[in-house]
């Protein structure tokens, strides 16, 4: 899976793109139909002066090794009529077959494009952040197991799960359903952890289960005798407590919108937040979540030692911090420092970090930079970002700023969109439709992820439907040029 950053704009736009300067992507060259929808997302894009991620195809490999990767990804660019030379940065997680600064894939294109930058996916540093944090602490380390097994009692039994929505239903009035926690989308213990510490429901459908004596009812009763101490209501809240806002940074950083010194700006506020966290509250809460577990009719277990707990606690914080800032001390992540020179507009920054690694002359940016923060305008907006890297004036005033400043645009922020792109690939090469070739499966990818919505025929206009009725008519017309038995 592929995409490319800053590819120049295909040859056959040019007429239609004219005034444009810099960087499109252009789709695979696979059908009429795809290179209609693909010509129209392009001129869109571009019309709106916006940063815009596009699927340009998928292509089979024999080998994970990072020659047959390199040479595929080449091979792919070229065939769409994109220069490998021109990719200004490329995201991949940490396998050593991608990352690797001497024999990975980023190296390998690095011979093609000698000031690609590679970007270590932002969301997946802050996932193994956490995942290496709350295994270093056996209290998180027992808790999230526990999470983990309480899930597996009921979601693998109908019955069991019957009795814990009855049990729901009868004490809280609604039932929510349990979700899944899993260590590669920490998202998932934040639902996992948040929908357990609101229902004092388990602990009574988990006492029912023991009560009833059939099977499992010795698991029944040992997450129960968990579940009620103190000591596990403290570190649930401390993760709830802890994880909603690196939940709400994880969304951001697999958001294809905004740029990487905005998004490493937040994290370091974040980071900052989480570094200054107090632990009563986390205290008054688990006071609170007691009382309900009591109406409920739950023993609840006093094992709570303030000092000890505190204790593991602060450790944890601590730890959490350090992995973020080693995790996130790289030299991209050290671009969050242009979000504040954007935004305050000091009269000397030091631009010597930026210039080399953008390779540009840093005398230059320094020289422009005089001009350009005199300007009465707040740089630091994505609007204002794409004023100064586009328009022609901004480009002709400040060469050396607008273009450090469209690099930085187009670094990309993770790869959680080609992931997606993954699922997709997953709901068309199905086992319904397992011996479809590479053509026609990146054929029906590109119309799934880049082409037109279908319009909601109760309140489509004709306009949409008419656009429709020649998308249907372009693919039907493509269909019929391939030899079939009618």
């Amino acid at each position: 899976m592929l995409e490319a950053y800053g590819a120049p704009i295909h040859s056959d736009l040019t007429s239609k793109l004219k005034g444009v300067t810099e960087y499109a992507v252009m789709a695979d060259e696979c059908s009429d139909v795809c290179r209609h929808e693909m010509v129209s997302l392009c001129v869109r894009v571009m019309k709106q002066s916006a940063v815009h991620e596009v699927f340009i195809g998928c292509w089979p490999v024999t080998s994970t090794c990072a020659e047959v990767v390199e040479a595929c990804i080449v091979a792919g660019l070229r065939s769409v009529g994109l220069k490998p030379e021109n990719i200004v940065a490329a995201s991949f997680d940490g396998a050593a077959n991608m990352s690797g600064n001497i024999g990975g894939v980023q190296a390998k294109l690095k011979q093609h494009s000698p000031q690609l930058l590679y970007v270590h996916c932002r969301s997946h540093l802050l996932q193994l952040a956490l995942v290496h944090d709350s295994n270093q602490v056996p209290e998180i380390k027992r808790t999230i197991s526990l999470l983990n097994k309480l899930y597996s009692m009921f979601e693998h039994s109908p019955k069991k799960l019957q009795v814990l929505q009855t049990t729901q239903e009868a004490i809280d009035g609604l039932s929510h359903k349990l979700i899944q926690p899993g260590t590669t989308r920490w998202l998932s213990y934040n639902g996992s952890i948040g929908v357990v510490i609101r229902h004092a429901a388990i602990c009574a459908a988990l006492e029912a289960i023991y009560v009833d004596a059939g099977d499992l009812s010795c698991d029944a009763g040992a997450l129960l005798l968990d579940l009620r101490k103190e000591s596990t209501m403290f570190v649930m809240m401390l993760l709830n407590d802890i994880l909603q806002p690196l939940a709400r940074l994880s969304k951001l950083l697999q958001t294809s919108e905004g740029n990487m010194p905005n998004a490493m700006s937040i994290a370091m506020e974040s980071e900052d937040s989480i570094s200054a966290m107090d632990c009563q509250p986390v205290i008054a809460n688990v006071e609170d979540l007691k009382l309900k577990m009591k109406d409920a009719g739950v023993h609840v277990e006093n094992d709570l030692k303030v000092q000890k707990l505190t204790a593991v606690a602060d450790k944890y914080i601590k730890s959490i911090c350090k992995n973020l800032k080693a995790q996130f001390s790289d030299d991209v992540s050290k671009l969050c420092a242009m979000q504040t020179v954007y935004s305050e507009k000091p009269e000397n920054p030091d631009f010597t970090h930026v210039a080399k690694l953008f390779q540009v002359d840093v005398s230059e940016m320094q020289a422009e930079w005089k001009i350009l923060r005199r300007l009465t305008r707040d740089l630091s907006t994505q609007a204002a970002m794409i004023d100064l890297a586009t328009t022609i004036e901004k480009m002709m005033m400040f060469p050396t700023m607008s273009q450090v400043t469209r690099k930085i645009l187009l670094l990309p922020i993770g790869s959680a969109t080609v992931e997606r792109s993954f699922s997709t690939m997953n709901r068309i090469l199905c086992g319904t439709r397992s011996r479809l070739l590479p053509d026609h499966t990146r054929q029906l990818m590109l119309l799934s992820i880049e082409g037109p919505e279908m319009p909601d025929v109760r309140n489509a206009m004709d306009k949409d439907k008419e656009i429709m009725d020649n998308l249907i008519e372009s693919a039907f017309k493509e269909w019929l040029k391939m030899p079939r038995r009618l």
